[in-house]
């Protein structure tokens, strides 16, 4: 035997078991896959007797109908070209007069493409073969229903499995009982497929009918006996809203197990959903509910964050008696914080906020401690630990949302926690495990250290490959927290304004593309971006105080410019955490010449421990304007102390007054610290200095890092001339030290940053 051969062989003992007790399998694929050879193995192992012909064949000549009895099966071979349809209608119609109906197995031998465009070819072959074989399946299951309906009708038990969707035997069995009025033992339904033709068996006892054929074989049973039909539809709609019958396997599952459904994947809700009945009794509560959560969540009013829409949807679903208490109070918590968040004050959706992180560390403690002194933990523990850190994610997003960042870090790290204690994979809760890489990523970029953020960004993807998931609210998140870290890189911006406007997290997105246009373009572009979002934010379903990012980030824009009445007046009366409100306050004393004033308000700010990083940063760039016009002697000690700060995220130093930039930008590098929202409105102050030839050539040497000894030499000058025109240059541009003087004198234009380099080079 082949290799071929025993492959053949074994895929036709695989397939048997599935095909007996069918009435009907059809065998197509790529020559390449043995097709023929693969029905014939599988037709003799279900039928000690077959008759083979070509489909053609079987249509014209229909003496072979003599020979067919109730344990020969056909087996006919299809071109794949011609329409199947009416010749199969007359092997049906053939086949009638023996009252019979044999297993009939048609085989087809696609002429596949090959080479690199054989899975375009197929998938598109496919598609339109599909569509033109819809009305020749019901035009066969027809004829296939009225030739088996006498066979059904007949046998109560096969007329009720036509109404009823896939269900296990033992729960058939009850409908069964309850709806015919006798006793209807599992044996009876596990033989159904072997009694009746046309019903579908499996080796986990289900019997079914294929739905097409079904659906023909209830449209000619009301034809021929409608009272029949309709009464017994009648008995069993009268069964299945019986609540005191326990007939609902996944109903009743789902009555304990539905807030579990929050941690699934989309993929995996859209396959649960795929998997229940379209058509579902409204008795089966937890069924209807699921389907209607699977169907809104995408669209679902962002009054609260995602996680919490999640759980409050999935833990109003099913029976709260079989909930444990501490489930039952996160609905009861859910429902009340979707009526508190409408209302106007931001105070109290504040208070409330506290509230409910100080229970949730509560349970967090309750938990762990159970953990540490139970050596075997309840079954349900594990679950309702995941859904604890699912609210934890939750409040994470609504402590961002008010700017609490200290507050939201600390609950993805009890999230992070509970999940490693737990030694959770990602595959047991995606939606878990996917969301808090994906928000630890963005905290991190938003706070501006971009390092971290990119190892957050590396456990994401991770953990999106080992799960095989791609979730939209993380790969939103994802792609926020990589815009907050572009900075000033060549990263596209968009082109248009169309960004999802249901979604917490757009605010923030907002925010970073409004940067990343900012340093690219410059502010004008920046300020219509930002004023174009905002127009649009009242036909959203986010509240407008989650809108503060964009409008702190336009009054920033106005000092930037030196509009300080403006910058005071945007925000005047809206929400804006306090920190942010003390910045501008900074900023506008720095744009009004009190640079003291400017100072006290910095000091305010930096002492506050909660404060965000990216906030101090620029508050420390608010406090060098200050010091350089007071003239204090530490400002170079000031610009050192933060210069990895400001060279980690120059778009934070593309918000600052001109007079703050011009004292910073030395610290950047030349490439992006000449980027249009960067540089200065006539360069940096060393713009309007004007060199002599001599210290113009001296210049453009110390950027070639040669030594003074050679600059003397090449241009002929004793080392000390050299020495003192390097001074005078340093005095001019109002620098201290060469790298100083290259830097200014690049974003200046007096050199152009490269050139000089190579030109000196290569002398």
């Amino acid at each position: 035997m082949t290799v071929a051969e025993d492959l053949t062989a074994r895929l036709a003992r695989r397939l048997a078991t599935s095909v007996t007790g069918t009435a009907s399998f059809p065998v197509r694929a790529a020559h390449e896959y043995r097709p023929r050879q693969l029905a014939r193995a599988l037709v003799e192992r279900i039928d000690a007797r077959h008759l083979d012909m070509t489909l053609a064949e079987a249509a014209a000549d229909t003496s072979w109908v003599d020979e067919l009895d109730a344990d020969t099966s056909l087996l006919l071979d299809w071109d794949g070209a011609s329409d199947p349809a009416e010749p199969l209608m007359a092997v049906l119609a053939a086949a009638r007069r023996p009252g019979v109906a044999p297993v009939l197995l048609v085989v087809c031998e696609a002429d596949a493409p090959a080479g690199p465009v054989v899975r375009t070819a197929r998938s598109a072959w496919s598609r339109q073969f599909e569509r033109d074989a819809a009305d020749a399946l019901t035009r066969v299951c027809r004829g296939w229903a009225e030739r088996v309906h006498d066979a059904v009708a007949a046998d109560d038990l096969a007329l009720l499995d036509l109404f009823l969707p896939p269900m296990n035997g033992p729960d058939i069995a009850t409908v069964a009982t309850a709806a015919l009025g006798r006793e209807v033992p599992l044996e009876e339904v596990l033989e159904l497929p072997g009694r009746v033709p046309a019903v579908t068996g499996s080796v986990t006892g289900s019997a079914a009918f294929p739905p097409a054929l079904a659906a023909q074989i209830i449209q000619v049973s009301m034809t021929r006996d409608p009272s029949r039909t309709v009464s017994l539809r009648r008995d069993l709609s009268t069964v299945l809203t019986d609540q005191d019958l326990d007939i609902i396997a996944r109903d009743r599952a789902l009555d304990f197990c539905a807030p579990f459904v929050a941690l699934l994947s989309t993929t995996e809700l859209a396959s649960l959903t795929a998997f229940l009945p379209h058509e579902v009794p409204l008795a089966w509560h937890s069924l209807h509910e699921i389907q209607d959560y699977a169907a809104h969540l995408d669209r679902a009013t962002r009054l609260l964050p995602e996680p919490w829409l999640r759980l409050l949807f999935t833990t109003t679903i099913g029976n709260d008696a079989l909930f444990t208490p501490r489930l039952v109070e996160v609905r009861d918590r859910l429902m009340l914080a979707t009526s508190r968040v409408q209302v106007p004050s931001t105070d109290q959706v504040s208070a409330d906020l506290g509230e409910a992180l100080g229970w949730l560390d509560e349970c967090f403690r309750d938990l762990n401690e159970e953990a540490a002194r139970s050596f075997r933990l309840r079954r349900a523990f594990k679950d309702e630990a995941h859904l604890l850190c699912l609210g934890m994610m939750g409040a994470a997003d609504a402590c961002l949302a008010l700017t609490r960042l200290s507050d939201a870090q600390a609950c993805l790290n009890k999230a992070h926690m509970l999940v490693e204690a737990l030694t959770t994979d990602v595959r047991e809760a995606p939606a878990l495990l996917t969301g808090l890489p994906a928000r630890d990523a963005l905290m991190a970029a938003y706070a501006g250290m971009h390092e971290r953020s990119e190892t957050f960004l590396e456990e994401y993807e991770m953990c999106a490959a080992r799960g095989g998931v791609r979730e939209p609210e993380p790969e939103h998140v994802v792609e926020i927290a990589r815009r907050f870290s572009a900075g000033a890189a060549p990263y596209p911006v968009r082109a248009s304004a169309d960004l999802p406007a249901n979604t917490q997290f757009t605010p923030l997105e907002v925010q970073a593309e409004a940067e990343l246009i900012l340093a690219q373009r410059g502010p004008q572009a920046a300020v219509e971006w930002l004023l174009t979002l905002l127009s649009r934010s009242q036909w959203t379903d986010l509240m407008p105080f989650m809108w503060w990012p964009d409008l702190a980030m336009l009054a920033l824009l106005d000092l930037r410019e030196g509009r300080a009445d403006d910058a005071l007046a945007r925000v005047q009366g809206a929400y804006l955490p306090q920190e942010v409100r003390l910045l501008i306050d900074a900023g506008a004393a720095l744009v009004r010449g009190d640079a003291e004033d400017c100072l006290e308000a910095v000091r305010g700010l930096v002492a506050a421990r909660s404060v965000s990083p990216r906030v101090t940063l620029i508050g420390y760039g608010y406090r060098v304007g200050a010091m350089a016009a007071l003239g204090d002697p530490d400002l170079d000690g000031e610009v050192a102390a933060h210069a990895t700060g400001w060279a980690a995220n120059p778009a934070l130093v593309a918000v600052l007054p001109e007079t703050a930039r011009a004292r910073v930008l030395p610290v950047l590098e030349p490439a992006v610290a000449g980027k249009q929202g960067l540089r200065l409105s006539g360069g940096p102050a060393a713009a309007a200095v004007v060199l002599t030839p001599r210290q113009t050539d001296v210049l453009e040497r110390l950027a070639s890092e040669r030594t003074l000894a050679d600059i003397a030499d090449e241009l002929f000058l004793g080392v000390e001339t050299v020495r003192s025109t390097s001074k005078a240059v340093y005095k001019k541009l109002g620098v201290h030290s060469r790298e100083e003087a290259v830097r200014t004198a690049r974003l200046s234009g007096l050199l152009v940053p490269g050139e000089h380099d190579e030109t000196a080079g290569q002398r």
